[in-house]
C-alpha cells in the first residue's frame, strides 16, 4: 500500500492496522516462511527510498521478487536456518 514514488504509505495504514489476511493470487498455501520472505522484500524497498535515489524500479518485476526470494533462502540456510530447506521456490 505505499506510493511506489515516494515510497510513503497513506497515514490510515502506518499505524495501527489490525488484523490483515494475506493470500495468494493462485489459492496455494502461503507458509509463514514464504510470508517472512515477502515482508523481507517489501521491507527492502521501502529501505531503498532512503538511499536518495528515488524509487527502486528495478526492484518492481516478478524477476525481481523471484531472485530476491532465491538469495533469501540462500542466506537463510547459510545462516543455519534448516526450515527453509522446505520452501519450494518460485513463490
Amino acid at each position: 500500500m505505499i506510493d511506489l514514488k515516494s515510497g510513503f504509505a497513506p497515514a490510515k495504514w502506518q499505524q495501527g492496522v489490525g488484523t490483515v489476511t494475506v493470500a495468494r493470487q493462485d489459492r496455494k498455501p502461503l507458509t509463514k516462511l514464504q510470508l517472512e520472505m515477502v515482508w523481507s522484500y517489501c521491507d527492502a524497498i521501502i529501505e531503498r527510498f532512503g538511499d536518495g535515489e528515488g524509487p527502486p524500479n528495478y526492484m518492481y518485476s516478478e524477476v525481481a521478487f523471484q531472485g530476491w526470494c532465491r538469495e533469501y533462502k540462500r542466506e537463510a540456510l547459510l545462516n543455519g536456518r534448516k526450515q527453509f530447506e522446505s520452501v519450494v521456490l518460485p513463490l
